[in-house]
């Protein structure tokens, strides 16, 4: 077990969980929705600038940049267990479809924000990603087309008519990532990123879908 993986996800939730039992106790929901969504926001956007200034930046910037970023699977792994809570309220029928609403987007931002990061990433790795893919067993204009699938998807996660379709996209995507880790014998931490990924990508899907009506009793 990977606490350093775990452990970022568990204080997630608890604080998550906390500020929505008194949230929903207080019907203050609409409001800790609405705050997520800017904490949220800042932290996508300002990962992503650090990712941009530690590719293309100039020399001193990218060695804080790095620094920086060293943090970035501690915050991911924060932002995933924060989410986790408000979807299971939304399966639990304990926050409206708009509160849920705005937890989606503010998830949906962050995927979007992660996902042109890791574009950003490869780009400026370009000799590093046509090894892996070739060391798999993967065609190089493969790696290019699933580099442009998951920019167009990740654009597409701002968009309400085309955020579902492209958080399963992404999420079939995340699936073949790991799969392709676990079939190279790669170690698990390979792999986190893709996972933590792919939680989000089910939490946005969850919170994007139509809660199913129950049946009077």
């Amino acid at each position: 077990m990977d606490w350093r993986f775990l452990l970022p996800i568990l204080i997630g939730v608890a604080i998550s969980a906390l500020l929505w039992s008194l949230a929903v106790l207080r019907k203050r929901e609409d409001l800790l929705a609405s705050a997520t969504l800017r904490v949220v926001c800042v932290v996508g956007l300002l990962n992503l600038l650090l990712v941009v200034v530690r590719a293309h930046g100039p020399e001193p910037l990218q060695q804080t940049a790095r620094f920086a970023l060293e943090a970035a699977d501690v915050i991911t792994g924060l932002v995933l267990g924060v989410m986790l809570v408000p979807c299971m309220a939304w399966i639990l029928d304990l926050i409206d479809s708009k509160t849920a609403r705005v937890v989606a987007i503010a998830a949906s931002l962050y995927v979007a924000t992660s996902f042109l990061g890791f574009e950003v990433g490869k780009a400026a790795h370009d000799a590093e990603m046509r090894q892996f893919f070739a060391s798999s067993g993967l065609p190089i204009w493969f790696m290019y087309t699933v580099m442009a699938v998951e920019s167009a998807a990740a654009i597409g996660l701002l968009m309400a008519r085309t955020r579902a379709p492209s958080a399963a996209t992404l999420l079939v995507i995340m699936l073949g990532a790991v799969g392709t880790h676990l079939r190279n014998g790669d170690a698990i931490q390979d792999s986190h990123d893709a996972l933590r990924m792919l939680v989000l990508l089910a939490t946005i899907l969850l919170l994007s879908g139509r809660r199913r009506r129950r049946c009077p009793a």
